[in-house]
């Protein structure tokens, strides 16, 4: 993800999970109160204040859907917390609490450090002067001056060792999801979503351009186009001149085998 990514994911896309964390959380709860004070059985047949007659056969046609209704009910307010849980969680990933500092120089030395670990195998420190000499040495040769990064590093380490252990400094050398993330081959996309297989490719085709371009957003949409498609897909990907690295292809290959 690029930094402008980023800093566009903190100033409107934060603000727009904090607003539906809350409104999931609202309407679940406003949802279960109505489910918990209106249940079915205040629809019951009742005699009337004269011992008039209930009409069983209206009631019985109301009685069917509306049971189905409160199960719904139910069910759209279990949906709803799980929405409430997620988008607070993506809205505190993105735009952590008491993490208001220079987004830029984080993101920077965040970047850096995935390569450092592709080129030394090694994990990037803040108390590292080697490290720190290649965070320094990469800003100013983007004709930037800056006096001090070690509060930035600190920052940008401390952010990756609390995620899992799947995207951390190394996640360059493995592939792009969870272990034990299954793919569906071209083949199935295509049965499933009957998206033809020139308009898959004008996809990849823009996808490979805008990494070419340095977006990682589309980098990541390459990694998993890689992953999902069968052997002719494959080849096509790699035709535009885009491979995976060794470790992710093998993870590729022994998911799919």
């Amino acid at each position: 993800m690029a930094v402008e990514d980023i800093i566009r994911d903190r100033t409107q896309t934060a603000p727009r999970l904090k607003d539906m964390a809350e409104r999931a959380a609202r309407l679940s709860r406003d949802l279960r109160a109505f489910a918990k004070d209106h249940n079915n059985w205040t629809l019951a047949p009742l005699p009337g204040p004269y011992s008039e007659r209930p009409d069983d056969q209206a009631i019985n046609q109301v009685l069917g859907p509306s049971s189905a209704a409160f199960r719904d009910i139910e069910k759209a307010a279990d949906g709803l917390d799980l929405v409430h849980t997620f988008a607070l969680s993506r809205k505190e990933r993105i735009a952590p609490p008491n993490r208001n500092g220079d987004v830029w120089g984080i993101a920077f030395a965040t970047h850096l450090g995935y390569l450092w670990h592709l080129l030394t195998g090694k994990e990037p420190s803040s108390s590292s002067t080697i490290f720190i000499r290649f965070v320094e040495q990469a800003f100013i040769s983007l004709g930037g001056e800056r006096d001090a990064w070690e509060s930035q590093i600190r920052t940008a380490i401390e952010n990756v060792e609390a995620r899992p252990e799947w995207d951390r400094f190394d996640r360059l050398e493995k592939a792009p999801d969870p272990p034990g993330t299954s793919y569906i081959t071209l083949d199935d996309m295509k049965a499933r979503w009957g998206r033809s297989a020139n308009a898959w490719e004008r996809d990849v085709r823009e996808a490979y351009e805008q990494a070419q371009n340095g977006s990682e957003i589309a980098l990541r949409l390459l990694a998993l186009s890689y992953a999902k498609a069968g052997k002719k897909g494959k080849a096509f990907i790699e035709s535009l001149g885009w491979r995976p690295s060794p470790a992710v292809r093998q993870q590729f290959d022994d998911d799919n085998a």
